[in-house]
């Protein structure tokens, strides 16, 4: 065999074993998006999810992704609790969050990821729920709160506070007078729309350090291909 074509072979062999004891993707922990919500003052006002007064209501907030590539969503901190103004008993699990991307402004885009909320008491409290999905750099997307049953009683979602700095943007909302909210949404643009309270937190998605590799090798035997294919014809 060729003394040359030896030694590209063994230093390939190197680089496949090196390939085999790298680590995965590295992920960088952090907050993907902070709409937030100071959990201690209770007085910045709340949008209506579930029955009320004849009424059954669905509330959404639209946000885009800031910075670029793709993030891993681990979990959601929100400001919620159980109405005690209006009376009744909700149940929880009459209810869910979901994330949805955007589509045209509306939010009837594709899921991304739902969850139902627990453990919501009347005490108002900043509460952590885990959810899963994937979302872009660059992309609108919109959390959803949303009764799913019929429900004696409602839920409160408080807004962004203070709203000069956090929690402006838009707001989906549509009602029923007769069962669940269904049909078109309505939506509230512009500075002056305060936005509920919620802090999304995930991973920036970081390329695997073994792709980087098994393309540099390609492309370094390609090269070597190239010029063992030149020296034959030389």
């Amino acid at each position: 065999m060729n003394k040359n074509i030896w030694k590209w072979e063994a230093f390939a062999r190197v680089m496949f074993a090196l390939i085999a004891i790298l680590p995965g993707g590295v992920m960088a922990q952090g907050i993907v998006l902070a709409n937030t919500y100071d959990g201690t003052n209770y007085y910045g006002g709340s949008y209506t999810i579930g029955a009320d007064a004849g009424y059954t209501y669905e509330v959404g907030a639209r946000f885009t992704v800031a910075g670029s590539g793709d993030f891993t969503l681990s979990r959601i901190i929100m400001s919620i609790y159980v109405s005690s103004f209006f009376g009744g008993t909700p149940n929880p699990s009459n209810y869910q969050v979901s994330l949805v991307s955007d589509n045209g402004n509306q939010p009837t885009g594709d899921l991304v990821g739902a969850f139902t909320p627990a453990g919501v008491s009347r005490t108002g409290a900043n509460l952590v729920y885990d959810i899963a999905g994937l979302v872009h750099g660059g992309g609108t997307y919109w959390l959803l709160f949303s009764p799913i049953a019929p429900d004696n009683g409602n839920l409160e979602w408080n807004v962004g506070w203070p709203p000069y700095n956090v929690g402006m943007g838009y707001v989906a909302s549509r009602w029923s007078a007769s069962g669940l909210p269904t049909g078109a949404w309505s939506i509230s643009t512009g500075v002056s729309t305060i936005q509920p309270a919620f802090v999304l937190e995930g991973a920036a998605v970081v390329p695997e350090p073994k792709s980087f590799m098994v393309f540099g090798i390609g492309l370094l035997g390609l090269i070597i291909r190239g010029c063992l294919c030149r020296k034959r014809l030389t």
